[in-house]
């Protein structure tokens, strides 16, 4: 349905492209995890092979108490990327079991 790309990508650059020209964005995503087979998505399973977009990566909370500790990264990270003129277009999350 997507064509060469996955869903979850499209969705990115939809997003990116809905904040408009002349800036750079950034994605927010969870370190480790998998949104795609896409060198766009190494940025978060294998940031050794990214393409060094500097996207931010926070943990993702495996309990309920981590969970105050990750929104308090998203928010440090959101602030983070505003301040450097980089803003976050997207976040990905996915479900987990």
């Amino acid at each position: 349905m997507t064509g060469r790309r996955n869903a979850a990508e499209q969705a990115i650059f939809e997003a990116i492209i809905q904040r408009g020209t002349g800036q750079r964005y950034s994605v927010l995503g969870f370190e480790g995890q998998s949104h795609g087979d896409s060198l766009v998505f190494a940025q978060f399973a294998h940031p050794k092979y990214s393409l060094g977009l500097g996207w931010p990566a926070i943990a993702y909370p495996s309990n309920a108490s981590e969970e105050e500790k990750s929104l308090a990264a998203a928010k440090a990270a959101l602030d983070q990327k505003r301040a450097e003129n980089n803003p976050v277009a997207a976040i990905i999350v996915e479900p987990t079991n």
